[in-house]
């Protein structure tokens, strides 16, 4: 509506009418401009999840790391782990084939642990 109007109308007089505010319809009509920073976490996401494959899915921040400096890209531990948990690629914990562990009985003479 702003948009038609414009030409004929002042803008902020218009953004008052329909509650807007100026900046927010100047930024929207110039169109979406993308942070290099988002853009740089969606290229580096997109390579954490690869070398999360390529781990079998156990691979954790630490080596992660390791392997995207062997690929010639650097990121943080920190930034990794916010990422991962951003959009909930965590590694999977390996089961233990032991069997539970019985509590042991102490007796004070017999010395049995």
């Amino acid at each position: 509506m702003i948009d038609k109007l414009r030409h004929t109308h002042p803008v902020d007089k218009l953004c008052q009418l329909v509650d807007v505010a100026k900046s927010g319809y100047q930024t929207w009509s110039r169109g979406k401009v993308i942070p290099a920073r988002r853009l740089e976490d969606a290229r580096l996401l997109a390579a954490i999840k690869a070398a999360h494959q390529r781990g079998r899915g156990i691979y954790g921040p630490k080596k992660i790391q390791t392997e995207l400096a062997s690929q010639g890209m650097s990121a943080g531990l920190n930034r990794i782990k916010r990422l991962r948990k951003l959009k909930a690629s965590g590694a999977r914990t390996r089961r233990s084939s032991a069997s539970p562990r019985i509590q042991s009985i102490s007796c004070r003479w017999l010395r049995i642990y």
